[in-house]
């Protein structure tokens, strides 16, 4: 999977991180986690996973333009 962008914000006591990836069709049903932690904190580490459902329409459009 191409990762196109990352980018984290703080503020306060508060980060936001953002992560722009382009996933093919053969990712589909792939698992994609996101973990996060405070190491001044012990066991505090948060979790959670989605599962890929990924469509693609291109080659649907591309069919119906020719």
């Amino acid at each position: 999977m191409m990762f196109l962008e990352h980018s984290d914000t703080v503020q306060d006591n508060s980060t936001t991180s953002v992560l722009r990836l382009l996933p093919k069709m053969q990712h589909n049903g792939s698992p994609l986690t996101c973990r996060a932690h405070n190491p001044k904190l012990a066991d505090s580490q948060l979790e959670d996973t989605r599962t890929l459902n990924i469509t693609c329409g291109w080659a649907f459009l591309a069919s119906i333009c020719r």
